[in-house]
């Protein structure tokens, strides 16, 4: 991801559950001060999908910041992503 400092960039990923039943999604960043996700808390219903937005914003110039997004659900499995800006 790309942005300059003292501004923000966003990127969406989509989630599908192809199960039969609602599902709650968790996640976890390692890496909070730069990278944000919206909504907070994450519902998709039963056979759908739903959208997150990954915020980014810069601390610092010329310096490649990471994280690791890690989405669970014990009924659907679990995405990782690996994000750099």
């Amino acid at each position: 991801m790309k942005a300059d400092l003292g501004k923000f960039s966003t990127r969406m990923i989509t989630l599908d559950n192809n199960s039969a039943q609602p599902v709650e999604v968790r996640y976890q960043l390692t890496n909070s001060l730069n990278f944000a996700i919206s909504p907070s808390k994450i519902q998709i219903p039963a056979f759908d999908s739903t959208t997150v937005q990954v915020r980014y914003t810069p601390t610092n110039l010329d310096v490649i910041e990471e994280t690791e997004l890690l989405l669970q659900s014990e009924t659907i499995g679990d995405w990782k992503f690996e994000i750099q800006g």
